[in-house]
C-alpha cells in the first residue's frame, strides 16, 4: 500500500476493530442464539451477520429503511448505537449490540418460526445421541461416523443456546407453541381415524354414510391426505 493512504487504511481497520470488539466468543450461547434466530426469520435479503475474523458479529444491513420497517421500528433503531456507519445508499453495519437487539426482537416476532427451529434441532440431537451421525466425504474420501457419545456431547454444548432462545421468545409464547404442537399432532391423529373410517364404509358399499362422515369432518379425506406428512 503506498504510504499516503496508510493512515485511511489504519483507519478502516480501527473501526471493523471497534464493531467487532463487543463480539463474544463463537461457541458462547448469546452468538450461537443469535445466529439461530437469524437462521429462522425471514431476513435474508435484508440483513446479515458478518463471520469472518475481522468482522464476526458485525451486522450488514442492506436496506435500513426496510429492515427496520420488518422489525417494527423506526431507522433510528440502528443510528441510536455511535459505531453503527449509515451509508447514502441506505445500507450499514452495526456492532454487536445492535445484531443482539435485531435478534431478540426477531424472537419475538417470529415465534412460531424459531420455535419450529428449535424443535427440528432438538428431534435431530435426540436421535443422534442414540444413533450417532454420518458425514459424507468429499470426492474420494470417506465419510466419517460420529459416536452417540460425541453428538450427546456437542447437544450440551449447545442446549445453553437453545434456552436463552426460548427466553427471548417468552414463556407465555413457548408454551403456547407447544400447546399448538400437541393440538396439531392431535387433529392429525383424529383426521387418519376418520379417514380410515370412510375408507372402510366405502369398501363395504355405504358410500353415503362415508360422505356423511367426510361432510361432517368439513376436509375432504383426499385433501386431509394430502396436507399431512406420512407415517
Amino acid at each position: 500500500m503506498p504510504w499516503e493512504q496508510a493512515d485511511a487504511w489504519l483507519a478502516r481497520e480501527r473501526r471493523w476493530s471497534e464493531l467487532a470488539a463487543a463480539t463474544p466468543a463463537r461457541d458462547a450461547p448469546e452468538r450461537r442464539a443469535v445466529d439461530a434466530v437469524f437462521e429462522a426469520c425471514p431476513w435474508k435479503e435484508l440483513a446479515e451477520i458478518g463471520y469472518s475474523r475481522h468482522d464476526d458479529g458485525v451486522l450488514y444491513v442492506h436496506d435500513v429503511e426496510a429492515f427496520a420497517g420488518a422489525l417494527g421500528e423506526s431507522t433510528g433503531f440502528f443510528a441510536g448505537d455511535a459505531l453503527t456507519v449509515l451509508h447514502d445508499d441506505g445500507s450499514a453495519e452495526a456492532p454487536w449490540p445492535v445484531t443482539l437487539a435485531c435478534a431478540r426482537k426477531g424472537a419475538v416476532l417470529h415465534t412460531e418460526r424459531v420455535m419450529q427451529d428449535l424443535e427440528h434441532d432438538e428431534q435431530r440431537a435426540q436421535r443422534e445421541a442414540i444413533y450417532g451421525s454420518y458425514t459424507p466425504g468429499r470426492g474420494k474420501q470417506e465419510g466419517h461416523h460420529f459416536s452417540p457419545e460425541t453428538c450427546a456431547a456437542v447437544d450440551r454444548e449447545f442446549k445453553p443456546a437453545r434456552d436463552l432462545v426460548r427466553q427471548w421468545c417468552g414463556a407465555e409464547a413457548a408454551e403456547s407453541f407447544a400447546e399448538l404442537r400437541i393440538l396439531r399432532a392431535e387433529v392429525i391423529r383424529l383426521g387418519r381415524i376418520v379417514e380410515q373410517a370412510v375408507g372402510m364404509l366405502r369398501q363395504a358399499g355405504r358410500n353415503r354414510d362415508a360422505a356423511k362422515i367426510e361432510a361432517q369432518f368439513e376436509i375432504p379425506v383426499e385433501d386431509f391426505r394430502r396436507m399431512t406428512p406420512p407415517g
